[in-house]
């Protein structure tokens, strides 16, 4: 089974294209590459309150178990799915 990963605000489409993954383990690691990506831009704008609790929600989602899921941070839903 293959497995998509992505990024965009509810509500709206995708910001980029999607990933496709072979596996979700692969998955996981792209969607970590693309929340950091998302928090060092955010370090940019020191008066937003959302980096460190940005961090806190990453930190979670390391630590999880890789599966299909959303996770949100500021203004953006970042998630897995099954292709």
């Amino acid at each position: 089974m293959k497995y998509v990963t992505g990024y965009n605000m509810p509500g709206y489409m995708p910001d980029s294209d999607c990933n496709e993954c072979e596996d979700l383990e692969s998955a996981k690691a792209a969607l970590v590459w693309d929340i950091e990506h998302y928090l060092d831009c955010m370090a940019d704008y020191e008066e937003d309150e959302g980096y460190e609790a940005g961090h806190a929600v990453l930190a979670e989602f390391v630590a999880a178990p890789a599966m299909p899921c959303n996770v949100y941070i500021g203004d953006f839903v970042f998630w897995i799915t099954e292709a």
